[in-house]
């Protein structure tokens, strides 16, 4: 019995070998696949300039770039006021 436990350690230790060899081997092609392509660049940048454009301009497309309409989209250039606007009067409120 002690000389198939011998044997069967010995196969082990041989598959475990030939796996981390073909592991290693799989990931060394998975990082220099990765490098060469703009996989990573494509995931992390394109969603990133509709983001910036939410924070910076309040709308989900990039900040800087000239709409259909001639409209562009650009960093404070709106005016936005907590005060309610002017009565078409033009009186302001208070009686002045």
């Amino acid at each position: 019995m002690a000389v198939g436990t011998n044997n069967q350690r010995g196969q082990l230790v041989v598959e475990s070998v030939l796996l981390l060899v073909v592991m290693i081997a799989v990931m060394t092609l998975m990082i220099k696949g990765l490098k060469n392509s703009d996989y990573v660049g494509n995931l992390s940048f394109k969603p990133w300039a509709k983001i910036s454009g939410m924070v910076e301009c309040g709308v989900w497309e990039p900040c800087g770039i000239t709409l259909a309409n001639g409209a562009g989209l650009f960093p404070n250039t709106r005016t936005l006021s907590l005060l309610p606007p002017p009565p078409p009067g033009g009186t302001t409120p208070g009686g002045e």
